[in-house]
């Protein structure tokens, strides 16, 4: 057993995996509440403080972009792509937590490991190997 690839596994496994299963669970069961009890959504008021258009529509997107993302980069496919879309999320995260007056070390290292991941490519263990395989 190569111990880089281990690496490399551990390294998309574990982040995406909780970004997955804690943020993006969170923000898409706060929009869910959100259109059905009109309950407030924190992400839709972050997004606004920075200015950005359709403040709704936009944190639809950027939650589903971060699931879909997140898991993408778990299975290691369409790695590097998926790491690209969640760096730029994590960017716009990044501004909004220093805006905001929020902590932005959390999104900072979750940027740091998803640029990692986009250097390095998902490994040998990864779907994108197997693809790449065939």
């Amino acid at each position: 057993m190569e111990l880089s690839n281990l690496g490399l596994l551990l390294l998309r496994i574990v982040p995406g995996v909780l970004l997955v299963t804690v943020h993006a669970r969170h923000k898409i069961t706060a929009g869910i509440a959100y259109f059905r009890k009109g309950t407030p959504w924190p992400l839709v008021q972050e997004v606004a403080a920075i200015h950005c258009p359709f403040p709704v529509l936009t944190a639809i997107v950027a939650s589903l972009l971060q699931l879909v993302g997140a898991m993408a980069i778990v299975l290691g496919l369409y790695t590097q792509l998926a790491a690209l879309v969640l760096a730029a999320i994590l960017i716009t995260a990044l501004y909004a937590n220093f805006v905001t007056g929020q902590d932005p070390q959390l999104a900072l290292l979750y940027l740091v490991v998803v640029c990692a991941i986009g250097l390095v490519g998902p490994g040998q263990w990864s779907l994108d190997a197997i693809m790449t395989a065939l």
